[in-house]
């Protein structure tokens, strides 16, 4: 199962939160940007993965040409996501992936996402790795 799918750019996580009376809250700009990841969904038929595990691909379309660490902007977007329906919960996510394009007006995200099959894979031991390695 893929969905594809384009968001807005988000706020950079050291925008998301405020705090307040002592205790971290989603901040305005958060709250605005949940609210603007909802519309986008709806608008484009998505379809959501539940329990399932899940990964993803995001292109980013930066609106300018401002330094930005990526995975700042994953948190808002993960958040988002689930808040709209994507996926029960973010901690879902065993891929993730991402990859800086060029400057958009506005900036975007281009989103595709997977279900991940569940394998049942023997991961070995740490010695047996290093004989792996030694070999």
């Amino acid at each position: 199962m893929i969905t594809t799918f384009t968001l807005p750019f988000p706020p950079s996580v050291n925008n998301l939160y405020a705090t307040v009376m002592g205790r971290k809250v989603l901040s305005k700009r958060g709250r605005e940007y949940h609210a603007e990841v909802a519309t986008a969904m709806v608008r484009q038929q998505y379809l959501r993965f539940g329990a399932q595990r899940v990964g993803y691909r995001v292109t980013v379309f930066p609106p300018d040409r401002r330094r930005r660490d990526l995975s700042n902007l994953v948190k808002a977007m993960e958040d988002a996501l689930t808040n709209a329906g994507l996926w029960d919960d973010d901690s879902q996510v065993d891929d993730l992936q991402l990859v800086r394009s060029h400057v958009a007006k506005g900036g975007s995200l281009y989103v595709e996402a997977w279900s991940i099959e569940q394998q049942d894979t023997e991961i070995p031991n740490t010695a047996q790795v290093g004989l792996l390695e030694n070999a």
